[in-house]
């Protein structure tokens, strides 16, 4: 797990998923306001919100795993997770 390989259908691997590179606004908002558990979900344990984190933690946190496991991908700004987190309040689904 700690490679990011993930945990089976509890915990979805991270270097393998495409989400950091391609909607980084989806997976800004699922580490925001978590991810409930729903038959949908490849897995079938929630993910806790953590609407504490600042937008420049966010940002980091994002960058970390992005540097771990997509180097060459362009780095998350603060900014940027400003505005995410901004349209994640706005939406009615936790973690869209």
């Amino acid at each position: 797990m700690q490679d990011g390989s993930g945990l089976g259908k509890q915990i979805p691997a991270l270097n393998s998923s495409s989400l950091l590179i391609t909607d980084r606004e989806k997976v800004a908002c699922q580490i925001y306001r978590g991810v409930a558990a729903t038959d949908s979900l490849p897995t079938q344990l929630q993910m806790p919100a953590n609407e504490d984190l600042t937008p420049a933690e966010l940002a980091n946190l994002m960058n970390y795993m992005l540097n771990r496991w997509y180097p060459a991908a362009p780095a998350v700004k603060d900014n940027e997770t400003e505005n995410w987190i901004q349209s994640c309040k706005d939406s009615e689904k936790p973690g869209f």
